[in-house]
């Protein structure tokens, strides 16, 4: 063997390597799910109705949402991200316990005392990894980010319908994956806007830290759109409400593309449109934009109100042949070798 074949020799097992690393250490996608009643249920609705339509095609959205996520990228964890998990004022919350346990009640979207009859609950224990947890928050502390605990080592951390409803959306089947639950902070409230700068850092860093970790790790968001939709909602009526909307979609469906929409657009829009799932798609962002995260391609699969707030279904996943962390150039260099 002469010198420049021991030389490509080389160059190829450095990049099998390379990639086989990358390739077990990697955010494998992530999801966006709404946690609206409707999309659990759809048939709170008569069943010819506008309403009852619109359900079912957020429910289904979902649904093959999730199975995809779980069937075709098959994570080891799910880090979920909720924005009415239990909340800190100022800091944002790993759960830390092994398990968590709890029920949500389908049906209060409603919002209609006459339906009280038709509401019932939903209940759901998960797996939680402790110690991925704690790892988690030790690469975080120079962030607003704590820990927060339950009672004792043995109870399970309670959960509501801000982690149930989008969980009992993935399948049934295959539920051999731990979870880390994330929850943003009450200021959130007031304050989404501002928090656009520590999101995207902040994410960037989750980020960092699933690229480094030999699991197959995948991201959930749970969230709903604008709450303004309509004049008889809780929250009133709001002109950004459907623009809000528009803004989330155009993001998901090319984060690299249109990240405008969703940091200017949206952000701009959000006091009025009252998202709960803005801080998370924003997080999330930022998780995109991590030098170490492969480029991610995003699929919309539904993007929809049934009555006063917008629900939004999508997928995102790396594109094999584009990355934004160079690794491309390694990826050419086997392909010149194979050839």
């Amino acid at each position: 063997m002469n010198s420049k074949a021991v030389v490509r020799l080389k160059a190829a097992i450095l990049c099998l390597l390379f990639i086989s690393q990358h390739i077990l250490a990697e955010l494998v996608g992530a999801i966006l799910l709404p946690h609206g009643d409707f999309a659990y249920d759809p048939t709170f609705f008569p069943l010819n109705s506008t309403e009852r339509g619109a359900s079912k095609r957020i429910a289904w959205a979902s649904r093959q949402t999730g199975q995809w996520l779980i069937n075709e990228k098959n994570p080891d964890i799910i880090v979920l991200s909720t924005p009415h998990g239990i909340k800190l004022d100022i800091d944002f919350g790993i759960y830390m316990s092994a398990r968590g346990k709890g029920y949500a009640t389908i049906g209060g979207d409603l919002h209609d005392n006459s339906a009280s009859n038709k509401l019932y609950n939903v209940s759901l224990a998960i797996d939680m990894d402790l110690d991925l947890s704690k790892d988690l928050l030790s690469v975080l502390h120079n962030e607003n980010v704590s820990g927060i605990y339950s009672y004792n080592d043995e109870m399970p951390m309670p959960l509501n319908w801000g982690e149930i409803i989008p969980l009992l959306l993935l399948p049934k089947e295959n539920r051999t994956y731990k979870h880390i639950i994330w929850s943003h902070p009450q200021r959130r409230y007031d304050s989404s806007p501002e928090m656009v700068p520590e999101l995207m850092r902040v994410g960037q860093t989750v980020a960092n830290w699933a690229q480094s970790r030999p699991e197959r790790i995948a991201v959930v968001v749970s969230g709903d759109l604008s709450h303004t939709h309509r004049q008889t909602g809780p929250y009133g009526y709001s002109n950004a409400s459907a623009p809000f909307d528009d803004a989330i979609g155009k993001w998901a469906a090319n984060p690299i593309k249109h990240a405008n929409s969703l940091i200017r657009t949206a952000k701009r829009l959000q006091q009025r449109a009252m998202s709960c799932g803005f801080t998370g798609y924003v997080l999330w962002h930022g998780m995109i934009m991590s030098p170490t995260t492969r480029q991610m391609t995003g699929t919309v699969m539904a993007n929809l109100n049934v009555t006063y707030y917008g629900m939004l279904a999508a997928r995102f996943e790396t594109n094999e042949t584009t990355t934004v962390s160079g690794r491309g150039l390694c990826e050419r260099t086997i392909e010149v070798e194979l050839c």
